[in-house]
């Protein structure tokens, strides 16, 4: 009997125990429990019904933004305004707990992070969901700057909160590149009857410019630079950017060309753009220039300064494009869609005169429902549809007249090219 009493009591105890330790995790849980609370707390206010009417207009950060929220027209009803108020006060409380966890357990990176999440995120979506809230805006709209905000904290976190690897990157990039100085010291050495021009190879996201190996890699894609300068032949990869009378292997890399010389690479990146701009040393004047989207190629040689260069009075603004994508935002009909069939962005090159410009998705996210390009005597279109709905449409008009003299549209993955 005092056997059974016994292990009743024990059993009794340990339960008591169980429960103890129970209700002080949830108190004072460890490290790992209160991450693990956080990520359940996060998904929670993703999925809750409650919050229906605002998720189904703009889902919750991690998950993607779909095209027609993107175009959504739409302005905020006062039943959305409710949800929107009790939604954005989870959030907050959520992100309190967030930012004190990542200050406490996150070390000096966690701190920046916070930093940046209370000076700059919060701050910014704040902005943008009082002027959805007051009607200033709409979904779409409110979604695009969205977009652009958590692109640029992002950017933000690598560049003032860089993970080891980060870090160490951008350490080695920084030892590579070397300063104008030396550039200017090295091109001095090349005579200008030997090496009549310089070409220029960078990779770029928006107006940043990255490392050239940016844009040969994406995942276990990887692409080259082939440079035949003369009698010498180069093959550069993106591990190594070897090319024979060259300087730099960071952010940009400079190339002597002699007379004879043809360059060919292709761009791995679907968001970054790679590009060329070839320069006579005599005059300082670009003679050509051209970049590339994902896997597109870009290939030149010393015949193609001569082919492309515009005439003098290309400058001049003969005519205008029109460039639109149905009654959707421009940026539509070249960002990547969903699906198998959609797995790649296009892109917009225009050519006129003394102006280029490829345009990525991201670029014409501030253009609205249509771009408007003036064009000089001579130009060059280029375009593809990435859009599986809406037709992409370019309208060639003469700029005195107004009257519409050439017009063309694809449907997706067509393309439309226009040369004047």
């Amino acid at each position: 009997m005092r056997s059974l009493l016994f292990i009743s009591i024990v059993i009794l105890l340990n339960g008591c125990s169980i429960v103890y330790e129970k209700a002080f995790e949830k108190i004072n849980p460890n490290p790992i429990v209160q991450q693990q609370n956080l990520a359940d707390r996060n998904q929670e206010l993703c999925d809750d019904p409650q919050y229906k009417a605002y998720l189904d207009k703009s889902p919750c950060f991690g998950k993607p933004i779909t095209p027609n929220q993107l175009s959504d027209t739409s302005k905020i009803t006062e039943e959305q305004k409710i949800v929107l108020e009790k939604y954005r006060r989870e959030l907050a409380d959520y992100r309190k707990e967030r930012i004190a966890y990542d200050r406490k357990y996150g070390g000096s990176r966690g701190g920046k992070i916070s930093d940046i999440v209370e000076t700059y995120l919060i701050p910014q979506t704040n902005l943008n969901a009082q002027n959805l809230y007051d009607g200033n805006i709409s979904w779409g709209e409110y979604n695009q700057r969205k977009v652009e905000i958590f692109k640029e904290f992002d950017f933000r976190v690598e560049r003032y909160a860089p993970t080891n690897q980060q870090a160490f990157e951008r350490k080695r990039n920084l030892e590579q590149q070397l300063s104008m100085d030396e550039r200017k010291s090295f091109f001095a050495k090349k005579p200008i009857s030997q090496f009549p021009y310089q070409g220029d190879i960078t990779c770029t996201y928006g107006s940043n410019q990255l490392p050239v190996m940016a844009c040969m890699q994406n995942g276990n894609i990887t692409t080259n630079i082939e440079v035949r300068n003369g009698e010498e032949y180069s093959m550069a990869q993106f591990t190594r950017l070897d090319i024979a009378n060259s300087i730099g292997s960071g952010n940009g890399i400079a190339i002597a060309l002699r007379p004879n010389f043809q360059i060919k690479m292709q761009n791995a990146s679907s968001e970054m753009t790679m590009n060329l701009k070839i320069i006579d040393r005599q005059t300082n004047a670009v003679v050509y220039q051209k970049s590339a989207g994902q896997f597109d190629y870009i290939s030149a040689n010393n015949n193609s300064i001569s082919r492309l260069s515009q005439p003098s009075n290309s400058n001049s603004s003969a005519y205008e494009a029109e460039i639109s994508c149905g009654y959707q935002p421009i940026f539509i009909c070249f960002m990547k869609q969903g699906g198998v069939y959609g797995s790649f962005n296009t892109t917009l090159e225009i050519r006129s005169g003394n102006f280029y410009k490829l345009y990525q998705y991201q670029d014409l996210m501030n253009s609205g429902a249509s771009l408007q390009v003036p064009l000089g005597s001579s130009f060059n279109i280029n375009a593809q549809n990435s859009n599986n709905t809406f037709l992409l449409n370019i309208k060639i008009r003469d700029k005195t007249t107004k009257k519409v003299m050439f017009e063309k549209s694809a449907g997706q993955f067509d393309f439309i090219r226009i040369r004047n």
